[in-house]
Formats: C-alpha cells, sequence, structure tokens
C-alpha cells in the first residue's frame, strides 16, 4: 500500500511539473538606444539597437530631437530631411547589408526615402522571414467589465482591472495564458486547429483606447474563403469577462506577408495605423511582398491609405515612439 501511494505520489508530481514546464516564457530581450551625436539644425542622431538571445537582432539610425532632457520624434515636416542627412553621413553603408527604406508620415502624406538599418533576419534575396515561435508578457483587461460598447472615455480605460497576459505563438497555433486565483498559469483562449497563424501584435487595433490582440492568419473553413486557404486579418479582445472576436477581416485579395501596428502618424493618441507588407497568392509565403500599404480603422474595418508601387518588401520593423516603419527594399 506504501508503494502505491509514494508511485501515486510521485506520478503526480510528474503530472504537475510536466504541466508547469508547457507554460512559455517570455522571450528573452531588450532594447539599447546609443546617443551618436549632432545632426543638423538641433536634431540628435541615435541607434536603436534591439538585442535577444542570440543577440543583436536589429539596430537603426534614427534622427530625433532632444525636447526636456529626453529624445522625441521628428516633427513631420523635418523627418525626411533628418533621414537624407543620416545617410549622407554613413556613405560607406548605403551599398550594404544596411541599406533600407523608410515609410513615414510627412505632414500631408505617406512617403518613402533611404535610411541605414541592420536586420539579421533579412536575406539578400528578401525572402519573408517570421518566427514560428515567440511568446510576450503584456497587461489586459480582466473582470467582468468592457464590453463591445460601454459608452465611457478612452481614458477610462486606463482604470479598468487588468492583469498579467502571456501570448504564445508555436507552430502556427496562437494561445492566450492568464494566472488563475492561485496564480498559476493557464490557458484561456486558443486559435481553431485548422488556423494557420503567421504573425501577431499587441495594441489597440480599433482604437476605443484598450488592447487587443491582431493577429494574421491562413485558413480555409469560411464562405469566403471558397474552399482555399487565404488571409485574414483577426482582432481579439477581452471583453465582457472573456476573450471574444473584435472583428474578423474577411479573406483578401493580397496576402499579409508582414504587418506592424502602432501611432506612425503621430496625430492623436488613439490613431494607430496598420502597416502591412502583401503578396500574392500565386507567390509562396516565404516569397518577398510586392507592396507596403497604409490602413487606417473606420469604425467597422480597416480602409486603405497608401498603397506603394510594386516592388520587392520584406523585413518590416518599428521603434515603439518613432514614426518610422523599415523595410529592406
Amino acid at each position: 500500500m506504501g508503494c502505491y501511494l509514494l508511485l501515486f505520489i510521485i506520478g503526480g508530481s510528474a503530472t504537475q511539473a510536466a504541466e508547469k514546464a508547457l507554460v512559455p516564457e517570455p522571450e528573452v530581450e531588450f532594447s539599447f538606444p546609443l546617443y551618436l551625436g549632432q545632426l543638423a539644425n538641433g536634431r540628435e542622431l541615435m541607434l536603436f539597437m534591439h538585442f535577444d538571445k542570440k543577440g543583436l537582432a536589429e539596430a537603426q539610425f534614427v534622427p530625433t530631437r532632444l525636447s526636456q532632457g529626453q529624445f522625441v520624434a521628428l516633427p513631420p515636416e523635418e523627418r525626411a530631411s533628418g533621414l537624407a542627412e543620416i545617410v549622407a553621413r554613413f556613405p560607406q553603408l548605403e551599398n550594404s547589408a544596411w541599406r533600407a527604406e523608410a515609410l513615414f508620415w510627412n505632414g500631408t502624406s505617406w512617403q518613402i526615402a533611404p535610411t541605414l538599418a541592420y536586420i539579421r533576419e533579412a536575406t539578400p534575396e528578401g525572402s519573408v522571414h517570421l518566427p514560428e515561435a515567440r511568446t510576450i508578457q503584456v497587461r489586459d483587461l480582466s473582470g467582468e467589465s468592457g464590453g463591445f460598447s460601454t459608452g465611457k472615455a478612452i481614458a477610462d480605460f486606463a482604470k479598468e482591472p487588468q492583469t498579467d497576459q502571456r501570448i504564445e505563438l508555436n507552430a502556427g497555433k496562437l494561445k492566450i495564458w492568464r494566472p488563475n486565483s492561485t496564480g498559476d498559469w493557464q490557458v484561456v483562449w486558443e486559435s481553431k486547429p485548422s488556423w494557420q497563424v503567421l504573425q501577431f501584435d499587441f495594441g489597440d487595433a480599433d482604437e476605443d483606447g484598450r488592447p487587443e490582440l491582431i493577429f494574421s492568419l491562413w485558413k480555409d473553413d469560411g464562405p469566403d474563403d471558397e474552399g482555399q486557404f487565404r488571409s485574414h486579418p483577426f482582432v481579439y479582445g477581452w471583453r465582457r469577462g472573456t476573450i471574444r472576436p473584435v472583428w474578423a477581416g474577411s479573406a483578401l485579395v493580397d496576402p499579409i506577408r508582414e504587418f506592424a501596428l502602432g501611432n506612425f502618424a503621430q496625430s492623436g493618441p488613439a490613431n494607430n495605423q496598420l502597416i502591412v507588407l502583401e503578396g500574392h497568392y500565386s507567390d509562396t509565403r516565404t516569397n518577398p511582398a510586392r507592396f507596403v500599404t497604409v490602413w487606417q480603422w473606420n469604425g467597422w474595418g480597416y480602409e486603405l491609405l497608401w498603397r506603394s508601387l510594386q516592388g520587392s518588401y520584406a523585413a518590416l520593423r518599428s521603434i515603439p515612439g518613432q514614426p518610422f516603419v523599415i523595410y529592406k527594399h
């Protein structure tokens, strides 16, 4: 009897340990800004570096301005000249692996210009390289509050109950983890087995002041998919006490290769744009994108604001708080 009891205890402990081992840990990564000196017209030169467990993942030269002891984004009318000065200062890098292009809002329209950025995952042939496994930890709403329509002002959502949350992407499957009442992490939502999720981000995707999970996926189970795997953008968020779909985009005419969500125009506190590298269904999913596009939430979906000329685009990157979206072209 004692032997069986001992085996039961050991087996239970092993099971619990195995379950805890499945809880994903957030990626080990950090960013480091390096001040490099002054530019013309009172501008300052910064090198933003991003490190992960493999070492230096990205490095981007960015023109900024010093204001009240902090380096802030350039005003729209100075962004083009700021980038041009960086390229002119480092002519030896213009035709190297640092060669890149930036998309930004110049105050009246979206504009592209040469820039300098190192992206480790960028390849000479310009193929799209998205991580198959990625986990981040964020703060999200909790409790029973946060319905689809609450009548609250945007600022009021900062006062809502919040909790830690981990978002895990692994081999096309997306999961959301939250701690339960005892502090143990548990899965509160996961994507359908038939979906193939390629990328995700966390931010205010529908401009209501609350953060959401936005992700791109391929699926074939919808009436607009016509039995073929098609690309879709989906938005999920904490609504009425659980994770619910906020907006499920229809099958796209041109599939998403990569995307970035952020307030790149910097025209308001809740005015994010969705920057998308678009491909073609006749291409493989790792082929370079054919277009760069800018989308804006219009209340019931995303509206196209701008589209580039056809080309070859990959390795989309951005820096929080900065107006430039970087990619290889």
